[in-house]
């Protein structure tokens, strides 16, 4: 998970009339208020793709009786760092609602960057049990909707858990929680290279200008992309969702669509 700046975003945005889920969106990072933990709540959480498991700070989770039932090393970009867990047994986000939740108790340095009235991340132990849209242009989530018309629809890969898409810069990981794309290369930067803050520590990255990626049969030309050293084992880099207007993330079928028409999809529950 990567962040950026830290703004300001309303926090008492919620579910609207419409069905869908207002989406805040902080340095391009998807934020939503309304999500309730064995009935406590309504907290403000960042939904992050590229996180394989949630995350609830940590003093919360002793405010509302959450107590440590396990310890696992955690990865990030930056390697890997020991964390204590325990068991959500109701997660509710608008009417979607998971059962059996494992959440990873943190300090959240990351997220509080952004807002310091974020209280967790949902990750893919949450949201892996839906198919949703992230529609970043209308300020929207929308769950448990059929897929939208026309855009680039691509395959989803799983690494460590996590979507992931052929890109022509290798296989990247769909990541909500990035605001830029971060490409995996085994040289080191320069001492004087800008970092980029993760979770638990910083890594020294290397601008790309000019970026050229292919995803099927579109090119898409980020804004941002930087260069870090290559540490996880498997997987080629980042690639933001906030670099796309919309992504319909399809679970059930396994397949991303990537800039779905405007127009489609407009009719909520």
């Amino acid at each position: 998970m990567i962040f950026g700046a830290a703004l300001t975003c309303n926090a008492r945005s919620r579910q609207t009339s419409d069905g869908s889920i207002r989406l805040n969106t902080i340095s391009g990072i998807p934020v939503v208020d309304g999500v309730l933990l064995n009935g406590h709540g309504p907290y403000r959480f960042v939904l992050d793709t590229g996180a394989q498991t949630n995350q609830v700070e940590a003093s919360l989770a002793g405010e509302i009786g959450l107590a440590p039932a396990f310890q696992v090393p955690m990865r990030t970009v930056a390697g890997t760092v020991p964390v204590d867990g325990g068991r959500v047994e109701e997660v509710s986000l608008g009417s979607a609602t998971a059962s059996g939740q494992l959440f990873l108790f943190t300090a959240l340095d990351g997220p509080h960057s952004l807002s310091t009235g974020i209280k967790g991340v949902l990750g893919q132990n949450f949201l892996a049990r839906f198919d949703y849209l992230l529609d970043f242009a209308n300020h929207r989530l929308v769950i448990g909707e059929p897929a939208p018309e026309g855009g680039n629809r691509v395959d989803l890969k799983t690494i460590h858990g996590c979507p992931a898409i052929e890109t022509s810069e290798g296989t990247l990981i769909l990541d909500s929680g990035a605001n830029s794309t971060i490409l995996y290369r085994s040289t080191s930067a320069a001492v004087d290279a800008p970092t980029i803050r993760t979770d638990f520590s910083t890594v020294s990255a290397s601008p790309i200008a000019g970026l050229r990626l292919r995803i099927a049969e579109r090119e898409y030309h980020p804004a941002n992309a930087v260069s870090i050293p290559k540490v996880l084992p498997s997987g080629d880099g980042l690639l933001p969702a906030s670099l796309f207007h919309a992504v319909f993330v399809s679970n059930s079928g396994q397949y991303a669509i990537l800039d779905p028409s405007a127009d489609s999809g407009k009719r909520r529950l």
